[in-house]
């Protein structure tokens, strides 16, 4: 999302190697996934045919698909097999000679890993198969890869939903304030984590959220929410001043993108548990995530309709978002989407 990601593409060929066509095994997977792109985006209200440009790679060839063929080269489809409700999407592939080359021109090692990314304010996807995860020291205490890393790209592909928004709500907040040199989603955690005094007022915050989650009572339940929001503008006040104030707008603007991203994980394992799975391999949960999803699930109790405050130009975020479901602040008049 920053300007170290946005690289520009240098396009150069790529020759079509008849030997990377998927496998059945390769092919029943990305189906699968594609059909749970198809139910994440249902329950979120937006459209499963804006399929994002993904990159899947095995350790020898890589295929891309609904990329822009002009930017790949003079190439030809292959014949995949893979669609999205019903609609055949179209796939090239290549061997990538041990460096996956991404929509925005990096080069990767192909390794476990998944994640998205922005090229011209468009965004792209990119994940390893299931097999060459397998082959990583660890996972077999994962038990069904498959399904874990089919989680794993339900997450990143949400991300690609609000990623453009999120990118320029960052840029727009580096015109104002001097960004910390190293920016990602727990620039927080990063800053804050062995503050013990911080840790001590999110944890007193964060306790009154889960509370609130658990409540049944729907006066009680906001009332909870009432006190975890006082406790965590106090806390931004406090310790988000001087050269960290811009930190109170990343915190919001990174726990609404994780919490999303890992409540849409977490639906798409209760409804299938069999093929996405909702494994952690680290005990160690970024707060971004951890909090994130607290905030997420009573945004979803609570906010009607929100997928279209989150999911828009000017993406809301949950601390707002809570606090104008409670009154406590009024929602601004809608003139350009969000």
């Amino acid at each position: 999302m920053l300007a170290s990601l946005l690289i520009a593409f240098a396009a150069t060929p790529f020759a079509l190697q008849e030997d990377c066509a998927l496998t059945d095994s390769q092919r029943g997977w990305l189906q699968g996934t594609l059909d749970a792109w198809a139910t994440v985006t249902a329950d979120l209200g937006r459209d499963p045919d804006d399929l994002p440009w993904t990159v899947v790679f095995d350790d020898r060839c890589v295929w891309h698909l609904g990329g822009d063929a002009r930017l790949l080269g003079d190439t030809d489809h292959i014949t995949a097999g893979l669609s999205i409700r019903g609609e055949a999407i179209a796939v090239l592939a290549t061997e990538h000679g041990g460096a996956v080359r991404l929509p925005d021109g990096r080069q990767l090692e192909p390794a476990p890993l998944g994640f998205a990314s922005l090229h011209d304010e468009r965004p792209f996807f990119v994940i390893a198969l299931p097999e060459v995860w397998r082959a990583t020291p660890g996972m077999e205490d994962v038990g069904d890869v498959d399904a874990f890393v089919r989680g794993i790209a339900a997450h990143e592909m949400t991300h690609t939903l609000h990623l453009s928004a999120i990118a320029a709500a960052v840029d727009a907040l580096g015109d104002r304030w001097a960004l910390p040199e190293e920016l990602d989603d727990d620039v927080v955690q990063a800053r804050f984590g062995d503050d013990s005094a911080f840790v001590a007022a999110l944890d007193a915050e964060r306790a009154l959220y889960r509370a609130a989650l658990a409540e049944p009572d729907a006066t009680r339940k906001r009332g909870l929410v009432t006190e975890a929001l006082g406790r965590t503008r106090a806390r931004q006040a406090r310790f988000f001043s001087g050269a960290d104030e811009v930190l109170a707008e990343l915190e919001e603007t990174f726990l609404g993108m994780e919490g999303v991203a890992v409540l849409a994980h977490r639906r798409l394992h209760e409804r299938a548990p069999t093929r996405v799975s909702f494994v952690r391999t680290s005990s160690r949960v970024p707060w971004s995530q951890e909090y994130g999803y607290t905030l997420a699930r009573l945004v979803d109790q609570l906010v009607e309709g929100w997928p279209d405050r989150v999911f828009c130009p000017r993406p809301a975020g949950p601390f707002t978002l809570l606090e104008e479901a409670l009154g406590l602040r009024q929602r601004p008049v809608d003139r350009d989407g969000g």
